[in-house]
């Protein structure tokens, strides 16, 4: 087997902390408004309410966007606003735990000032990195913390971001320009951008949200300049727009919108107005209104997954970048048809991995196999080869019992 080719699936299984938040947990970021506190707000997408979580204190109080940590699932992501502090001051970015409708903890996780940079306006985890946007700069930086480095600067004035756990996509290209279509970079080789898709000409105003939704596509919502916005689901194969689009009222300022994995209900921020949010449920708003009136300006928005079973794409770079998963349905305990389905370039031998998610103190780099940036997650207890054919298309059939416990897939 060439393991410059190999594919890796694998399955860990873990404990659950105490402090975990509820399945199909929503929570959005947003700062003061006026006399109205910002922080972190947990949204109940079906009952339609939102809370503020309690425990959150100091710089937190502004934050700006928000992303899940695919590795900790009691983690959050958390960048602020400096610039809508009084007296101003710069960013930070930050590593929550939260749960139970609270923040337990938090670190900063920037070790030195962000210098020149107002408002983390967006962010996505990406393998061992974070990679967030300025309104100035595209940065990446440590997970576990460190300095920023800065990837290319841009001239959009409210650049957004998403990420499917291999590529980052934008709303500007290789020179910090762009509008109305989404780039594709290539963490692993920085000089690789590339176009997959632009919106119709009545929506070239300004690309407000790029997030994974839960059948691996990406959602694109889109504000026109005389329309309310569009989303579109968008095919990161082919780059093509599905026959999936839906189109919110035109008073919606939509700033972000995001797919719950379990319910396929959309939720939206900017709902009429930039404190409210709303549910969508096959193209219809969910409920008679927006909700979530007294919140603040809220701007960031992120869905966790199932915290007994969530899917998850850590990357490998640079040297295994040749392939693609894609999951045939959501993850969830008794799920009998789950699989993954392996897309390569060409035919390659793989290993489907089982093993204890937690049994390493942190990733073991599998650089010394020819694997270089590929970090193993688990540690195997069994090991399943198998082999992709010349087609380049395999389906690895992985049924999920109901007596299983909490549990992560992980491709890589």
């Amino acid at each position: 087997m060439k393991l410059r080719t190999a594919a890796l699936a694998l399955l860990g299984l873990g404990s659950s902390l105490a402090a975990q938040a509820a399945p199909g947990d929503v929570i959005a970021a947003g700062y003061p408004k006026s006399s109205v506190g910002g922080g972190l707000f947990l949204i109940d997408a079906v009952k339609g309410t939102m809370t503020a979580m309690t425990g959150v204190t100091g710089d937190l109080m502004y934050a700006y966007s928000i992303d899940q940590d695919p590795w900790l699932t009691t983690n959050l992501i958390v960048g602020t606003t400096g610039a809508d502090q009084a007296p101003a001051v710069t960013p930070n970015i930050y590593s929550v735990v939260a749960g139970a409708g609270k923040v337990l903890a938090s670190k900063k996780l920037n070790t030195v000032a962000l210098t020149g940079d107002n408002r983390i306006l967006d962010l996505d985890v990406v393998g061992n990195e974070i990679w967030f946007l300025t309104e100035t700069r595209l940065a990446r930086m440590p997970l576990a913390g460190g300095a920023p480095t800065t990837v290319v600067k841009h001239t959009r004035k409210y650049p957004v971001m998403g990420t499917d756990g291999r590529y980052i996509y934008t709303d500007f290209d290789s020179g910090g320009f762009g509008k109305g279509s989404v780039f594709q970079i290539d963490p692993g080789n920085t000089k690789h951008w590339a176009m997959i898709f632009s919106t119709p000409p009545i929506n070239l105003d300004s690309i407000r949200s790029i997030e994974l939704g839960a059948d691996g596509e990406l959602l694109v919502m889109a504000k026109g300049n005389f329309s309310g916005p569009d989303l579109y689901y968008v095919d990161i194969k082919s780059g093509k727009s599905t026959n999936k689009i839906v189109m919110f009222p035109p008073h919606f300022q939509a700033w972000k919108c995001v797919e719950d994995p379990k319910t396929r209900d959309l939720i939206a921020l900017g709902s009429g107005s930039e404190d409210q949010a709303s549910t969508w449920r096959n193209g219809k708003m969910l409920h008679a209104s927006a909700y979530g009136t007294k919140t603040g300006n809220l701007k960031g928005l992120t869905v966790r997954r199932s915290p007994w079973l969530h899917r998850s794409g850590i990357v490998c770079l640079p040297s295994l970048q040749n392939h693609q998963f894609f999951a045939n349905s959501v993850p969830e305990i008794g799920n009998a048809g789950y699989a993954l389905t392996l897309v390569n370039k060409g035919s390659a031998g793989g290993l489907l991995l089982i093993g204890a998610h937690g049994g390493l103190p942190a990733p073991v780099s599998l650089s010394g196999l020819g694997m270089t940036g590929c970090d193993l997650g688990v540690l195997p207890i069994v090991a399943v080869p198998f082999t992709v054919p010349t087609s380049g298309t395999v389906k690895l059939p992985l049924p999920i019992p109901t007596t299983l416990g909490r549990s992560l897939i992980d491709t890589q």
